[in-house]
């Protein structure tokens, strides 16, 4: 990190906090005047007792000295006390705060980057850098403060030993420079282990939080994997243990150095003042007072190279988090608008693709046109390209060559948000999530009272959910169109009961303790219900039906179940969709007869393409193989 960027990642930081928590600089501030103060109440007033002791023994004096000194150390600790655990209490509201900005920042990162390795790893470095190295907000500032405590503290303590002891300046000065060299090796040492484990603590977590999902319960008993995950477990705990101690290792010589240059600096003090002392050039109190300034001298001096060596490590892991928040766009976005007066007509026009980092050529000059209304099946084995062609069509990547038009428009001139509007789509791996059937369909937040597990909800929380929730992202859009035209209105219990009608989930929702308003998972509520896999593909189609955008596609989203319940499940969602376009995917047949065309993708090419009856009838056709071996599962 480039060492002018401290100051602007400062100002950066106390940015995020201003906007988290504004009170917060308040007690910021008072801690630093605190901290200032407290160091000369105890070098000041203690040489007044003491010389007052061996002197003229005014007892009114001695009384009023140790008062100040009792009663002002008194209250700055009280003060300190105060501010500090005022303080303390916000370091989870900021961390809660980071996090969200960071989930803000996944929401808002184009889909690219979610499948590139460099862009996860840097994502695990922001996570860690923000947290456990940095100490995050306040860990940032909090050092920044006491970096400027001791700037002040340095001169007002300067200013009293050049009045009586101006050599141990020099002494003191001396003996930081080594010690700042062998602290830049230390916070080098340091800085060299984070960058090696950032990929290490990935596996890390997956190993010790993700697999204790229950998702992963039955494959573990079933499959005896307890002992494969003991092993993978031991053997990552002991390469961290093992990298925490070589990196302990490596620090400690200079750390003992460290420790040597400190009793150094307190032989010197104890000569030079010693001989002042014993010569009669200072009294004792001031024998004492200059002690206690040199120490402070030093602590202060020493504390402002370790606050900008620590301040400096610590924006180093810091900015960890800044480069991923201003990680760049994958895709390019458009400033247009689609048009919203008519029906829409795509076309792939000359389209190759080829995934970031590879060479290999996943699609191959495709030309397709999808006219408004038509109902089309894309088909073909395994690897054909059909998931790729979908993820082209959504904007999840960009082609490589060709266009993509939405009624003559290039979609990378579009606004990304308003095109995707126009999209409903339901993947192979489509996500519910953890929340009720409602919020699953809608993706708005229900005001229905399920439980208690999220009532409870504080307020940054519930001010960043509602910033969430208004994303117009593909998967997280909250207000819906006519089909067709984009126009927006809101949501309605009545149209939400109509498509959970259409799919034919009213009977199993009902049932439920809560309705609708049931999480459809335990892991927030143990009322929840754990829903069949039928069930669950039928309340993602839900999700997409209530979105009434003018294109719906189904990316195989029964893959996993058999032939017939495919075909059952399609020719529902068929009539459901009723005119719209329609795109359905599938390396097996069953969603073709009603399809008004056919494109069979083999090896990234659009081998074949025309009605089913064409398709059947041509001769060693790659189509009329595939439904001849699949035919005697739809008899």
């Amino acid at each position: 990190m480039n060492i002018r960027k401290v100051l602007p990642l400062v100002r950066k930081f106390a940015l995020y906090a201003w906007q988290c928590k504004k009170s917060y600089f308040i007690f910021y501030v008072l801690s630093i005047l605190v901290n200032i103060a407290a160091p000369f109440v105890t070098i000041i007033f203690p040489a007044y007792v003491i010389d007052e002791l061996i002197g003229q023994r005014r007892i009114s004096h001695i009384v009023l000295y140790v008062a100040l000194t009792v009663g002002l150390t008194w209250v700055c600790n009280c003060l300190r006390s105060f501010s500090d655990l005022t303080k303390e209490k916000y370091d989870d509201l900021f961390g809660r705060y980071l996090n969200m900005v960071l989930s803000e920042k996944c929401i808002d990162l184009d889909f690219q980057h979610t499948e590139d390795t460099k862009v996860l790893e840097q994502l695990e470095k922001a996570k860690t850098g923000i947290d456990w190295y940095s100490g995050g907000i306040s860990g940032i500032l909090n050092t920044f403060g006491i970096l400027l405590t001791n700037i002040v503290i340095m001169f007002g303590v300067a200013a009293i030993l050049l009045t009586g002891a101006p050599v141990l300046i020099a002494v003191y000065v001396v003996c930081i420079a080594v010690d700042t060299v062998l602290r830049f090796y230390m916070n080098k040492i340091e800085r060299e282990a984070f960058l090696k484990l950032s990929k290490v603590n990935r596996i890390f977590g997956y190993l010790f939080w993700e697999l204790q999902d229950i998702r992963f319960g039955k494959d573990i008993r079933l499959y005896g994997a307890e002992k494969l995950m003991e092993e993978k477990c031991a053997k990552e705990n002991n390469y961290q243990t093992n990298a925490y101690k070589t990196q302990s290792m490596q620090s400690l010589p200079y750390d003992m150095a460290s420790t040597l240059m400190g009793m150094v600096r307190y032989i010197a003090d104890l000569l030079i003042l010693g001989k002042k002392a014993l010569t009669g050039e200072i009294t004792l109190g001031a024998f004492t007072m200059y002690m206690n300034a040199g120490n402070a001298f030093h602590q202060s001096l020493r504390g402002i190279v370790w606050n900008v060596q620590d301040l400096y490590r610590k924006l180093s892991y810091a900015n960890e988090f800044v480069i991923f928040m201003e990680y760049p766009n994958a895709i390019r976005h458009g400033e247009l608008l689609p048009q919203t007066d008519r029906e829409h007509t795509i076309e792939f026009r000359n389209v190759s693709f080829t995934y970031p980092g590879s060479d290999i050529c996943v699609l191959r000059n495709i030309n397709i046109t999808l006219h408004a209304g038509e109902h089309i099946s894309i088909v073909g084995l395994n690897g054909a390209g059909k998931t790729t062609f979908i993820k082209l069509l959504c904007r999840l990547y960009d082609p490589t060559e060709g266009q993509i038009l939405l009624d003559g428009t290039d979609i990378r001139d579009l606004v990304y948000e308003e095109y995707v509007r126009l999209l409903a789509v339901v993947f192979q791996d489509f996500e519910l999530f953890a929340f009720t059937a409602r919020e699953n369909v809608t993706l708005t937040e229900s005001h229905a009272k399920a439980s208690d597990v999220l009532t409870n909800e504080e307020k940054l929380e519930k001010e960043y959910k509602e910033r969430f929730t208004k994303k117009k992202r593909l998967a997280d859009i909250n207000t819906d169109s006519d089909a067709g035209t984009g126009t927006s209105y809101p949501h309605s219990d009545t149209r939400f009961d109509n498509v959970i009608k259409q799919v034919g989930l009213t009977e199993t929702l009902s049932d439920l303790k809560y309705g609708a308003d049931t999480f459809i998972m335990k892991g927030f509520d143990e009322e929840g219900t754990e829903l069949s896999g039928g069930q669950k593909q039928k309340l993602a189609i839900a999700r997409a039906l209530y979105k009434d955008a003018p294109i719906v596609i189904l990316d195989e989203p029964t893959a996993a179940l058999d032939p017939i319940a495919e075909y059952e499940i399609y020719n529902q969602f068929n009539t459901l969709v009723g005119g719209k376009t329609a795109i359905y995917i599938s390396h097996r047949l069953s969603s073709c007869k009603f399809c008004d065309i056919i494109y069979v993708f083999v090896d990234g090419e659009i081998q074949e393409h025309g009605t089913h009856d064409e398709l059947v009838s041509v001769d060693n056709g790659c189509y009329a193989e595939m439904f001849a071996a699949q035919a005697q599962y739809y008899r």
